[in-house]
């Protein structure tokens, strides 16, 4: 016997969680399921920046980031760029490489 698998959403480099955007989005969510990953694989400033306030919008969501890639073009601390990521319980804030 198979396992079954819940359709969902995986949202790869999000980018600001406007309100146009959220209406584009609602179809997809009734139509696939909700989102339960996102996915911020690019090191490029307008994907990192928003991650945080797009995963407030899907909480129940896992976040997935790369190691380093918040070391550029500073090396400041995570929260130093995205103080917005929902409190603990809410998503899972994972590095890609401690997986």
């Amino acid at each position: 016997m198979g396992t079954s698998v819940s359709p969902c959403l995986w949202v790869h480099n999000p980018v600001a969680p406007t309100q146009e955007l959220m209406d584009m989005m609602a179809p997809l969510v009734d139509k696939y399921g909700p989102v339960k990953h996102i996915v911020v694989g690019s090191a490029a400033i307008e994907h990192k920046i928003y991650s945080g306030p797009f995963s407030k919008k899907f909480p129940a969501a896992d976040v997935w980031l790369p190691p380093k890639n918040w070391s550029f073009p500073l090396d400041l601390p995570l929260e130093a760029y995205v103080p917005f990521y929902p409190k603990v319980g809410r998503c899972r804030l994972t590095l890609i490489n401690q997986r």
